[in-house]
């Protein structure tokens, strides 16, 4: 069998694409946790600066720590992508070594 880099560039971009397809689907479902679960502390500081309990420095201060936790939740989703891309450079490459074991 003849070895074409077209097909086997093509196949390659499909296999990388079906991987990140499912794999993207894990990543959003954690952004969208990360934001969930910082829900009730925004809301409570939301609803706590607009009820006048605590002022705008007050505010600051909250809103400082709650983007320091967003932030750490979304270095997770950082390496949740990091392994999507990997898992989809793994597979293109698995479809070059096929094509090029196949034609030998």
């Amino acid at each position: 069998m003849a070895f074409d880099l077209d097909l086997t560039l093509k196949d390659m971009a499909a296999a990388a694409a079906g991987v990140f397809e499912k794999e993207s689907k894990k990543v959003g479902k954690a952004a969208r946790g990360v934001l969930q679960d910082r829900r009730e502390a925004l809301e409570a500081i939301a609803a706590a600066r607009l009820a006048q309990e605590i002022d705008d420095e007050e505010l600051e201060i909250q809103l400082a720590d709650e983007k320091l936790a967003f932030r750490t939740g979304m270095l997770m989703v950082k390496a949740l992508t990091k392994a999507s891309i990997q898992k989809a450079a793994n597979a293109a490459f698995a479809v070059l070594t096929k094509a090029i074991k196949a034609a030998l």
